[in-house]
């Protein structure tokens, strides 16, 4: 299977007119002069997820490979309101942005446009003394990001996927991690979308944010607070206490975040299904989701000197109540031909609760260079699931049912990764490798049972790897090249039994190379680089479970794993790029 996708900046407005499944439209500024390097993305309307993306190129103009399908467009840019607009053709037309005074409100003078610099298979933003300080929250600054966009907690890089984000070098594995941060603690986000043998070969994009280095000793704290109500009467809002104290290289920290929300989930759902007649169900979903959070973090460093620091922290996270309720109305057509109604009512309550920790140690002896993580992850989730049935066919008499379900699941993680560095011949040689084991266990059962099989299932899962990386500096030429092999042992378990032939072993090379070169104020990067897209848990899952008496659900244990190598070609000017990605799938 062959796969080409293609991001740019720069769209020519004619050829946007000639492609039938293209949305494309023009950006300007309050004046009416084009506007470029706006990010435009289009949302499901249902639930507000990200479709696909944008960027508009110098002539204002943008062009998204999708169907409106009833979706939403939000467009966002730098000192700029952010504009939602409903998509209802392949051409939206002009769309005027308004300057937000918030942000621009003594920022004009003082900052800015933020700098992108193209190097080691990146794209690298200076936030610092730009106006993107002033973006807030680090949700409304990633959506700033060139190439990102990042709402109601999804973040995406554009034809890549959603990133692993690391966070002052070690990967971010706790969302309220990001929480904890705001736009004016951020030095600089580096936005990778082709990742080299440095990262596992299943990451697809990475995101390294770099926060300012605090600077002076003694005790500090912040708190934040805020709410919501909005028209259909849901409450939502959160509190977070951030506080620290500092002492010649000692750096103690503690942090408490705590959220309620509560959110509608809304959807108007037709499958068809061929046999020897056409059945169309039709269902209208109305459910609400209400959601409590509470986490917190202890973190404790110590920098020896400026090349050398240790640290751990520890973090818990609790969600007492996840509720869904609602009812779903839907209706049954046999070659056109209504032959049944239904009701269903859902009532839905899980409780989760996470807990990890991590230990690194940075530093330098002599010329060779250490970088070390282990990361442990320990999380418990249980739900239960009741279903009220009413449904009736035609001429028939009404047919009740109720279905009640529970699932658990338990998981453990533990992951090691080291990475030695050290000049060589003009440039830096470094070398690592990573280990990391998971044990998930999943519960499944059913009442009544003669609806569905419960499911006791269990998944073992190392991975080994190791890796080598060097870069060097021809004058202003900058070249990476790396090389990975990563050996993987899953081994599948129905019921405590283990299972040959659902269990795989995956022993795989991963190269990679960059190069990056400056002509005046144009920047241009090429890189290649391969990696494997493995089936995640959920998806290999076994079981059966229960959705409605016409639906079930399962997942596919013998799915195998997808190899994908990509070529990507970058290029900016100022505030202006081009990214253009080749990419093959086998399997």
């Amino acid at each position: 299977m062959r796969k080409f996708i293609m991001t740019t900046a720069v769209y020519f407005w004619a050829m946007s007119q000639m492609m039938a499944q293209n949305i494309s439209g023009k950006i300007v500024d309050a004046k009416g002069e084009p506007l470029a390097f706006a990010n435009v993305v289009l949302l499901n309307r249902q639930d507000s997820t990200f479709v696909n993306g944008a960027v508009s190129g110098e002539n204002g103009c943008f062009s998204i490979d999708s169907s409106c399908s009833g979706g939403i467009l939000k467009v966002t840019s730098v000192g700029y309101k952010t504009i939602f607009k409903d998509c209802k053709g392949e051409n939206v037309g002009v769309i005027k942005m308004e300057e937000d005074s918030k942000m621009l409100d003594e920022v004009v003078i003082k900052s800015s446009l933020p700098k992108t610099v193209l190097k080691n298979g990146g794209m690298m933003t200076t936030i610092v003394g730009s106006v993107l300080e002033k973006a807030g929250t680090m949700e409304h600054l990633l959506d700033r990001i060139p190439n990102v966009s990042a709402q109601n907690g999804n973040i995406k890089v554009f034809g890549r996927g959603e990133p692993i984000i690391y966070i002052n070098g070690r990967q971010m594995r706790d969302r309220s991690e990001l929480d904890r941060l705001s736009s004016d603690n951020i030095k600089s986000v580096e936005v990778i979308s082709n990742p080299g043998a440095r990262y596992a070969a299943s990451t697809k994009a990475v995101i390294r944010i770099t926060t300012k280095k605090i600077q002076g000793d003694g005790f500090g704290f912040d708190a934040t607070t805020e709410g919501s109500y909005d028209e259909k009467k849901n409450i939502g809002g959160y509190g977070r206490l951030n506080m620290y104290y500092r002492k010649n290289g000692l750096e103690l920290g503690a942090y408490a975040y705590g959220a309620k929300q509560s959110s509608p989930d809304e959807k108007d759902l037709q499958q068809m299904t061929y046999l020897d007649k056409i059945w169309n169900q039709q269902d209208k979903t109305r459910w609400k989701n209400k959601t409590e959070t509470f986490s917190s973090r202890l973190n404790v460093s110590y920098q020896f000197d400026d090349n050398n620091s240790l640290g751990a922290n520890f973090s818990f996270l609790r969600n007492p109540k996840l509720i869904t309720d609602g009812k779903t109305e839907g209706s049954v057509l046999r070659d056109e031909v209504l032959t049944e109604t239904n009701t269903s009512i859902r009532s839905e309550f899980g409780q989760n609760s996470n807990l990890s920790s991590n230990i690194y140690y940075v530093g330098k002896v002599g010329k060779l260079g250490i970088d070390f993580n282990t990361d442990w992850f320990w999380s418990k989730g249980n739900n239960k699931n009741n279903i009220d049935e009413h449904y009736q066919e035609v001429n028939s008499e009404i047919q009740n049912q109720l279905v009640n379900s529970t699932t658990s699941k338990y998981n453990r993680l533990i992951a090691s990764k080291m990475v030695l560095s050290y000049p060589l011949l003009g440039g830096d040689l470094s070398v690592g490798g990573e280990y990391s084991f998971t044990n998930r266990n999943t519960n499944y059962a059913i009442i009544p049972n003669t609806l569905s099989d419960n499911v006791r299932d269990r998944i073992k899962e190392g991975m080994s790897s190791a890796f080598v990386i060097y870069s060097r500096d021809f004058g202003k030429l900058n070249m990476e090249a790396g090389l990975r092999y990563e050996n993987v042992d899953f081994k599948y378990y129905d019921d405590g039994k283990y299972m040959a032939e659902q269990s795989k072993n995956y022993g795989n090379w991963f190269p990679s190379l960059s190069i990056s070169m400056p002509f005046g104020n144009v920047q241009m990067q090429l890189s290649y680089a391969a990696d494997i897209d493995r089936p995640n848990y959920w998806v290999l899952r076994s079981g059966v479970q229960y959705s409605n008496h016409y639906t079930y659900e399962t997942g596919n244990p013998f799915l195998v794993s997808e190899i994908s190598r990509d070529i990507s070609y970058d290029l900016a000017y100022k505030w202006l790029t081009f990214n253009l990605t080749y990419e093959h799938v086998s399997n």
